[in-house]
């Protein structure tokens, strides 16, 4: 049984050490300025990643008053890595590596971390080390089909042992557009199949596995 849980903090610009005993927090990382979605931690090598979904960009002057007056659609996601203890903080991919850093995923018996591109309406995929950076899924091509809530990827979960991709596409706040899809990664990416396994779902965002019990969360 695990005893602390790492959490995602983006007003405080920070990562958190939660005891999941005491519910007591310590911070762990600071200093985060770019709007981090997802995090994920490589028990083996000791380390913690985490997409930054980049800094959103706004109208001078003005406020926003929720999530939905930020504009994610500049192309300056990147991805993270440090120690457990929070040392050692260094770039996987640099800012302007993709759009938009939602959920993260692993596959550490191959080496590669899975994410999902919300405004870039795919999911993707890099090694450990930030090399052979590529596209598992696209769902949209052009700008304006990028822009459709329907399209944009959120959540993400990968199964190793099966070699299948998992993800969400949210679709509008409450709208019943929701979905989640499912594709093989052993075919190329250009001939593989797109399974929709749910649909007309409030807002699915992100995925979790549990690959023993065969139930996905």
């Amino acid at each position: 049984m695990f005893q602390y849980l790492l959490a995602l903090h983006p007003a405080g610009r920070e990562i958190l050490k939660v005891d999941v005993t005491s519910g007591t927090s310590t911070v762990l990382v600071s200093g985060l300025d770019a709007k981090q979605g997802g995090i994920v931690v490589d028990p083996q090598r000791k380390y913690m990643y985490w997409t930054n979904m980049g800094t959103p960009q706004l109208p001078a002057g003005w406020t926003p008053q929720s999530d939905a007056d930020l504009d994610f659609y500049e192309k300056n996601g990147s991805i993270e890595r440090a120690e457990l203890n929070g040392c050692g903080r260094t770039y996987v991919l640099p800012e302007g590596s993709f759009v938009t850093g939602k959920q993260l995923a692993a596959a550490w018996s191959s080496g590669r971390l899975y994410w999902s591109d919300r405004e870039g309406a795919a999911a993707k995929s890099a090694r450990l080390d930030g090399s052979d950076l590529r596209d598992e899924v696209v769902v949209a091509a052009s700008d304006a089909d990028r822009r459709l809530l329907r399209n944009q990827c959120v959540g993400v979960a990968v199964d190793e042992n099966n070699g299948l991709l998992y993800w969400t596409q949210k679709g509008p706040s409450k709208g019943g557009d929701g979905r989640i899809f499912r594709t093989s990664l052993a075919a190329p990416s250009d001939e593989r199949q797109i399974e929709v396994l749910w649909s007309q779902l409030p807002e699915p965002i992100d995925l979790e596995l549990d690959l023993e019990a065969g139930l996905l969360y």
